[in-house]
């Protein structure tokens, strides 16, 4: 009869070890990041890109509402209008209210013009546009006392059709 008992009472102390270790103590909630906004308007890049030159650089996306909460790197966004570029979400804690959001942006652009990335992140949606120049258009004149250079960058804006260009001007005096 003792062996009975034992056998009922080990068979009783497995029946519980394996409903204990199944069971789900773990009383912690698990938190997503959220924000209450992206502010896209204010967004900056790290540098200006070039068409069909290799672009490395970051993008910089305030928020404001964040809740504090860890979050990891996400798929890449790939560019629309102007494409060939990528934006990935650097991991990282979001502070408790404001802060920014970094995002490494690497590839090389096809065209001339606007590229944009639409981030969704915390709940929150907004597109961020990164301006991709034609390349340098230089012109020099001037004699051997004094060179005018004038350097010229300009972009097609795909949305209007519209070239914009950008211009410094450099004037160089030379002594004998």
């Amino acid at each position: 009869m003792n062996k009975k008992k034992l056998i009922l009472f080990g068979a009783i102390a497995l029946l519980m070890t394996i409903v204990f270790a199944c069971s789900n103590n773990d009383d912690s909630t698990s938190s997503s990041a959220t924000v209450t906004s992206l502010t896209s308007g204010s967004a900056t890049f790290s540098s200006t890109a070039t068409i069909n030159a290799i672009y490395s650089g970051t993008a910089t996306l305030p928020y404001t509402g964040g809740n504090g909460t860890t979050y990891v790197s996400e798929t890449a966004i790939t560019s629309t209008v102007v494409t060939g570029l990528t934006a990935t979400l650097v991991a990282g804690t979001l502070a408790n209210g404001a802060g920014a959001l970094t995002y490494t942006i690497t590839g090389t652009p096809t065209s001339s013009g606007i590229a944009s990335f639409v981030i969704t992140f915390g709940g929150q949606t907004a597109t961020i546009t990164l301006t991709v120049f034609n390349r340098y258009s230089r012109l020099l004149f001037g004699n051997r006392n004094c060179k005018i250079d004038l350097l010229m960058r300009c972009f097609q804006s795909h949305t209007y059709f519209i070239t914009n260009c950008y211009i410094a001007i450099g004037i160089h005096l030379f002594q004998h």
